[in-house]
């Protein structure tokens, strides 16, 4: 019987949390954001836009939430990533980027690049931010 009552209960939350993930709140909107490499350098980025971890720092994505930094994307000098997208309530959400060029990764450890804050450029755009640029980044190397 207790058997049966558990397969109820994790029956029910799947099925209740399965139907949650197909709605979409009319709340929220959903945007694409291009992110380009025009530097001479491959870079690597780590993207995230949870308010309370603002400014994102090498400290936030590779202690504070590692999994950032294990989601760490890259592009080589004069890709593109034209298929990230954003999901924002409109209140106060942002979308903060930090990018570190692949010769200042094969310079640093991990552990030095948090404890003397290294990191090539550091992004904290809003909404309007990103809408007065085209929904578009553009890494230059400056």
């Amino acid at each position: 019987m207790k058997k049966i009552s558990t397969f109820i209960i994790l029956s029910a939350v799947f099925v209740l949390c399965t139907s949650m993930s197909g709605c979409e709140d009319s709340s929220y909107r959903v945007f694409k954001v291009t992110i380009e490499n025009e530097s001479d350098d491959s870079i690597y980025y780590v993207i995230n836009n949870w308010l309370e971890h603002s400014p994102l720092s090498p400290q936030v994505c590779f202690e504070e939430i590692p999994i950032l930094g294990e989601r760490m994307r890259s592009l080589a000098a004069g890709e593109k990533d034209e298929d990230f997208k954003v999901q924002d309530n409109g209140v106060n959400d942002f979308l903060g980027i930090l990018i570190f060029k692949k010769s200042t990764m094969n310079k640093y450890t991990k552990k030095e690049l948090v404890e003397k804050n290294i990191y090539d450029k550091q992004y904290t755009l809003f909404y309007e931010d990103l809408k007065k640029m085209d929904f578009r980044i553009i890494y230059t190397g400056e």
